[in-house]
């Protein structure tokens, strides 16, 4: 807050742009703080026009436990005038800058970032903000589908959560007529875990983006199809 109020940003407006909340004090009054202290934040942008930001999500430290000090994984600007959660996906603006690129939706910004950088664009990862998709999302998802023809890859948790959050974003999507494709990852992994464990190419692989295969292949309209890794295993480190 101290670089935000060096540039002249009242207390005032850092409260309405979610960026700092007021913490009661014992003894009468509030003081402000930093709504995402301690935490590795991205800005969120409109996709309808990618330079403007409209709020921000931030990822908690890892090394702190989730409670009610440290708060939750994921902390999302509070709702605004400009920013809903429930209506808005993280990266769905590099879809927009980057039209024919394949569509991978994910389940954290994190593992967005991270199929984005391995794949080097040609897969642009996207995510919900701390919900299941929305039917909002979704329509705001397949906006952009229609405009490509491509058919989104699933690529989600592989554990129980991620296979049930998995099914639940086929159907909502399947119910916009866009058929969709599931990448079953190694079990008990995701991709930003990925990335970090085998670098970009390690993750590529898993994903099917090396040796000549194109993700989109094995696609059947009105259905998903799981396809573990195209056979592919994460490359010994």
């Amino acid at each position: 807050m101290r670089q935000l109020r060096s540039t002249g940003a009242t207390d005032q407006e850092l409260l309405d742009a979610g960026l700092a909340c007021k913490r009661e004090l014992p003894a009468g009054g509030y003081r402000i703080r930093d709504t995402f202290r301690d935490r590795l934040v991205f800005p969120i942008h409109d996709p309808r026009h990618p330079d403007q930001v409209i709020g921000f999500v931030g990822r908690r430290n890892p090394t702190k436990d989730a409670d009610e000090r440290n708060g939750p994984k994921y902390l999302n600007t509070r709702s605004t005038s400009a920013y809903a959660k429930s209506d808005s996906l993280f990266g769905l603006d590099q879809l927009a800058l980057h039209p024919h690129a394949m569509t991978a939706v994910v389940e954290g910004p994190l593992d967005a970032i991270a199929v984005t950088l391995a794949s080097q664009g040609a897969v642009v990862g996207v995510s919900p903000l701390g919900t299941s998709l929305t039917d909002d999302q979704t329509t705001l998802l397949a906006e952009h589908l229609g405009r490509t023809n491509s058919a989104p890859l699933l690529i989600f948790d592989a554990d129980e959560a991620g296979d049930a959050a998995a099914e639940r974003a086929a159907t909502s999507l399947l119910q916009t007529n866009h058929e969709t494709r599931r990448v079953a990852l190694p079990r008990d992994t995701d991709p930003c875990q990925l990335l970090s464990d085998y670098g970009p190419q390690g993750l590529a692989q898993v994903i099917g983006l090396t040796n000549g295969t194109d993700p989109r292949a094995q696609t059947r309209p009105g259905r998903t199809r799981r396809v573990r890794s195209h056979g592919h295993a994460p490359p010994a480190r």
